[in-house]
């Protein structure tokens, strides 16, 4: 199980969608935020091109990736 943030800034050991979905928004909004002409499937791209599998067979997002990726578009 991996540790993710909750609110607050603490970690606990949660995984799932429960845990995934708010941190993928979060970056999505980072993203527009630094470029707010870009399309929501530019957006999903970004996310998914720059994700990396982990030992375990888990998609984990790279927001440094994803910000790089936009930044120049």
């Amino acid at each position: 199980m991996y540790e993710s943030y909750v609110p607050g800034g603490n970690r606990l050991a949660f995984s799932g969608t429960s845990m995934a979905s708010p941190q993928v928004v979060n970056l999505a909004a980072k993203l527009w935020a630094a470029n707010p002409e870009l399309t929501v499937e530019e957006v999903k791209n970004a996310i998914q091109q720059t994700a990396t599998k982990s030992d375990e067979g888990i998609m984990l997002i790279d927001p440094a990736g994803a910000y790089a990726k936009v930044v120049g578009m």
